[in-house]
């Protein structure tokens, strides 16, 4: 068998992930197509956010992978804080089941997935850290999922000033930044490194002051603080100039392997 596939996600796991994401997809357009205007541009946009994954989570480059997990991490972060409101009021308000299943699909995906492909090595990437690869691949996906956020912010912010882009200006500079950073973290890059550190600390600046609007800050915030909590244990190795520790056991590797890349 090709060490490749056996490393990748089952065949079988795929298949459910996009059955579950197809079924989402077709039902919000179903039971939105006839609003038209609006609704039916939203019920698209939603549905592309399911659709896509589906469609991606069978490539195999890394950079898909990584991609399809923002996405649902992403969706998983905004089902919560959907459902956190309901969930506080008690009785007052219920949660329809069509939004609720919407909202499982995301988590179940990501359990259904898995680490597996992520753990892959690809030859077509650069991403082959010695040390430290969970916390890189973790802070990669929450940064694209990140980016993503805050291009959708930047865009709705524009569109609902009538084309004035100056009101979309810092979460538009924030995308800009994020995002090369993750070109540079994805390609092993002591700037990437670097420009990602500016970038959280900017971001959790701009949340921390509220320039960022409503509930923007608690996504991206939090985020920020999380990536920079992950990559702790790189910086102090580049600080203190310590090569990686041997690997452990297969379950603890799998948290500690590969970023030394950084350390030279």
């Amino acid at each position: 068998m090709d060490p490749q596939s056996a490393s990748f996600t089952p065949l079988w796991r795929r298949l459910l992930v996009t059955a579950l994401s197809l079924s989402v997809a077709g039902t919000t357009l179903w039971n939105n197509w006839g609003e038209g205007g609006q609704d039916r541009l939203l019920s698209c946009f939603l549905a592309a956010w399911f659709l896509v994954p589906a469609v991606l989570l069978h490539h195999r480059w890394l950079g898909s992978q990584i991609f399809v997990r923002s996405v649902f991490w992403l969706m998983v972060v905004g089902g919560a804080v959907a459902a956190a409101p309901v969930a506080l009021q008690g009785g007052g308000q219920e949660l329809d089941w069509r939004k609720l299943a919407a909202i499982s699909v995301a988590p179940i995906s990501l359990l259904l997935l898995g680490p597996r492909s992520l753990e892959a090595g690809d030859q077509r990437t650069s991403f082959s850290p010695l040390a430290f690869r969970g916390l890189l691949t973790a802070t990669l996906v929450m940064a694209v999922a990140d980016v993503l956020l805050l291009l959708i912010s930047t865009i709705v912010m524009v569109h609902d000033h009538r084309g004035h882009v100056l009101p979309a200006m810092l979460p538009g500079v924030s995308t800009i930044l994020l995002g090369t950073a993750i070109v540079g973290l994805y390609r092993l890059r002591g700037w990437g490194l670097l420009l990602h550190l500016g970038a959280n600390l900017l971001v959790l600046t701009l949340s921390l002051l509220g320039k960022f609007e409503s509930p923007l800050p608690w996504f991206v915030g939090g985020s920020a603080a999380a990536q920079l909590l992950l990559l702790l244990p790189v910086w102090r190795s580049i600080v203190r100039r310590t090569p990686p520790r041997p690997a452990g056991p297969r379950t603890f590797h799998r948290m500690r392997s590969g970023s030394s890349s950084f350390c030279g």
